[in-house]
């Protein structure tokens, strides 16, 4: 997934899914549960404070930078492996 402020895409294989509402379009920002902002999930979603929503397939990697990857920098990272 990739977030530029606006929009949030999520990339299945190197390539973003575009099935469904993806881009998903958050143009006010990505609004948090607090004055702390959002808690990082992986795999499932905090739901007024349940968890929820599971992942149900195998995850091989995650990483997370502090800027947004573009589309080619994604389909990088889907074939060559994060350490490259």
């Amino acid at each position: 997934m990739t977030y530029d402020g606006v929009e949030i895409v999520s990339y299945l294989d190197g390539t973003a899914d575009r099935a469904g509402r993806n881009p998903f379009r958050f143009p006010d920002g990505i609004k948090g549960f607090g004055s702390d902002g959002a808690t990082l999930t992986v795999g499932a979603v905090n739901r007024a404070g349940r968890m929820g929503n599971w992942l149900h397939a195998d995850m091989s990697s995650l990483a997370i930078f502090s800027r947004v990857l573009s589309p080619e920098e994604v389909r990088a990272l889907a074939t060559d492996g994060i350490e490259g």
